[in-house]
């Protein structure tokens, strides 16, 4: 099917449902191709020659030029394929979304230049992938004013080093996303997201810092958290601070359960929360007091993913206090139990939800693979007595922790 780019109209019979269809919209559907896919099609027909000049999408995969891009033939084959989009390409087209994934050798400022081209275009959402070093963003990227997302993910056995600037740049930014980044000081990290006044949407995955103690998050803007594979000390010997007044959605992903401090969550609505292990010589109490007080404190919460590792790492069976806990009895509406083998300890937990839950309206269960006993599992938990009338129980096939995290 051609598309007609003409600026007359299409004739009505010539068959063609997308010629009438805008620009923009045409721009849309090809920012789904990766560019030299874009560049590709312009030898369909004519009427394409010259999309790709246009195009406001670009995006850019060393994989896609070659089966083996880390040669060095390769790779610069690709660096030539990058430099002729870029020049080929008007200046006066601003950029909406610019997403790339190559090497970095060390010495080789080809991938700052890149960085600067775009960022002289009024790029939007910029995404990198890099295997190789990068440890600081150039001074082009930070002060774009046009600039509105940033995901920057390094690809390599050692962590990138970052130096994120916190008294100026960035004056617009509302997501970043850091992927296997390494922090020299935690206290930069938490200036610079206090300092930006738009950012809605952070996420930290793979990410750590040198001589971690405490993570402190205090944002008035910030509606979206996700901490995932969060490196703290080997043993969970650290603290989370949580302060967000408007965060909406909270996502926490680690082997080890840290000290969680929460304040001003009033708006929180959805949390994710999932780890293996409390401690290694008290877990049966610790693990007690890391859940009620994640449920006292996460108080306004409606809907809770929670995983029940932690309750099956060698921990004598242990009650939970009755103690009415208010999210239970006001606002919390769904929970998912997540990667369940059905021992006592989860049952002792889902007796206590259904026993509280006065407003809970559905419960689900992701199994953990190989569940043998699956039927006296849920024979057993539906006569659990409930307090809400209108609880239904869901029982889930079993999938990766990965499938419940939608970034």
């Amino acid at each position: 099917m051609v598309v007609c780019l003409e600026n007359p109209k299409c004739r009505e019979d010539d068959g063609d449902r997308l010629c009438s269809l805008p620009e923009p919209v045409i721009h849309q559907i090809f920012s789904f191709m990766e560019t030299i896919d874009v560049v590709r099609a312009s030898a369909v027909s004519q009427k394409w020659r010259y999309l790709w000049l246009s195009v406001p999408y670009l995006s850019f995969d060393m994989s896609t030029i070659s089966s083996n891009p880390q040669e060095i033939w390769s790779h610069e084959k690709f660096k030539d394929f990058v430099n002729w989009v870029l020049l080929s390409q008007s200046g006066s087209v601003s950029i909406q979304r610019f997403r790339l994934y190559c090497l970095s050798y060390t010495n080789d400022y080809t991938v700052y230049r890149w960085v600067c081209a775009v960022a002289r275009r009024n790029v939007q959402v910029f995404d990198l992938t890099v295997y190789g070093e990068v440890t600081e963003l150039p001074h082009c990227l930070v002060t774009c004013e046009s600039l509105e997302a940033l995901k920057l993910a390094c690809r390599q056995l050692r962590m990138c080093v970052l130096k994120l600037p916190f008294s100026v740049g960035f004056s617009r930014l509302k997501s970043l996303d850091l992927h296997n980044v390494e922090f020299l000081d935690h206290n930069l990290l938490h200036k610079f997201v206090s300092s930006r006044r738009l950012l809605e949407k952070l996420i930290l995955k793979s990410c750590s810092f040198r001589d971690f103690k405490i993570l402190d998050i205090s944002s008035t803007s910030l509606k979206s958290l996700t901490l995932d594979n969060f490196g703290g000390d080997e043993s969970g010997n650290y603290k989370v601070k949580i302060a967000c007044p408007n965060l909406v959605s909270f996502n926490f992903l680690a082997s080890w359960a840290p000290d969680f401090a929460f304040e001003d969550l009033d708006s929180l609505q959805n949390a994710f929360i999932f780890f293996d292990i409390i401690d290694r010589d008290e877990r049966d109490n610790e693990s007690c007091h890391i859940l009620s007080k994640l449920l006292n404190e996460l108080c306004e919460v409606k809907a809770l993913k929670l995983s029940t590792a932690f309750l099956r790492e060698d921990c004598d069976d242990w009650k939970i206090s009755n103690k009415s806990i208010f999210c239970l009895t006001c606002h919390l509406k769904t929970v998912e139990l997540i990667h369940v083998a059905g021992d006592e300890n989860e049952l002792e937990l889902v007796r206590f939800l259904l026993k509280n839950g006065h407003v809970l309206k559905k419960l689900s269960f992701s199994w953990m693979e190989d569940v043998e006993n699956r039927k006296e599992i849920i024979s057993r938990i539906m006569k659990l007595p409930r307090s809400s009338s209108n609880v239904a129980l869901e029982f889930l096939e079993p999938k990766p922790h990965d499938d419940f995290l939608k970034y």
